[in-house]
């Protein structure tokens, strides 16, 4: 899957003819592989704790990523969402250290002053 997602982007990144459908097919095509095989596989034995069995990360995974495959592979048709939120986080990493340096701001005018 990541070679794949890997592989659109570098696609996308240099403008090349890229079939949207044959990513679909084969993002498609992927999860249906290992779904099947983690939906073969033993749940992770919780004893002593009732209700569901838990479910594997790597399960979990792959029902968000089917959940959410519009979102995951938004970055082949708008060009301005970014393959990785990267960005984004960096951004916001300095404001939270000065948030935890201060202990917190407490009102608004304290925040504005540390910006």
């Amino acid at each position: 899957m990541s070679e794949l997602l890997l592989l659109a982007n570098s696609f996308s990144k240099k403008n090349l003819s890229i079939s949207i459908d044959k990513i679909n097919e084969l993002y498609d095509q992927i999860i249906a592989i290992r779904l099947d095989f983690h939906q073969h596989l033993e749940p992770i034995d919780s004893p002593g704790v009732r209700g569901n069995k838990k479910n594997r990360p790597g399960y979990n995974l792959l029902l968000r990523l089917l959940d959410f495959k519009t979102e995951t592979l938004k970055f082949l048709i708008d060009p301005s969402v970014h393959f990785t939120n990267n960005q984004a986080e960096q951004d916001l990493r300095m404001m939270k250290v000065k948030q935890k340096v201060s202990s917190c701001f407490r009102t608004l005018s304290g925040a504005s002053d540390k910006l």
